[in-house]
C-alpha cells in the first residue's frame, strides 16, 4: 500500500511480558533448561487509517524511513519484539503512532 494513501499508523499492544530465557538440554531433546534470566517481549498489531477514513488492522513488519531537516532515521515497525537479556520491558521502545502528511 502506498504511503501516500495513509493518514496514520497506530500500534496496539496485544501482549507484553518478561520471558524466561531457556535452551534445549541437547540437540533433538524436547526438554528445556531455564537460565534464571529474563528478557522483555512484546507483540504488536497496527491500525492503519487511510485518507478516506477506512481502517485496516493487522501485523506489520517494515522499515519506515523518516527525514527531517536533512537527517534521515530508520524506524522499524515490529510485529514481535524481543529485547536483550536483563533489559526492562519499559526500556523496550517501539513506534506507537505515526502521523503522515498528505
Amino acid at each position: 500500500m502506498p504511503l501516500s494513501l495513509i493518514r496514520t499508523l497506530e500500534a496496539n499492544v496485544l501482549w507484553e511480558r518478561d520471558e524466561k530465557e531457556w535452551h534445549f538440554i541437547e540437540s533433538g531433546s524436547d526438554i528445556k533448561e531455564y537460565s534464571g534470566k529474563t528478557y522483555p517481549a512484546r507483540e504488536l498489531q497496527y491500525t492503519v487509517t487511510l485518507l478516506n477514513g477506512q481502517t485496516i488492522t493487522g501485523g506489520i513488519v517494515a522499515p519506515l524511513y523518516v527525514g527531517n531537516r536533512g537527517e534521515q532515521q530508520t524506524l522499524v515497525l515490529h510485529k514481535r519484539q524481543k529485547g536483550p537479556i536483563g533489559q526492562k520491558l519499559t526500556d523496550l521502545a517501539y513506534v506507537q503512532r505515526v502521523d503522515l502528511e498528505p
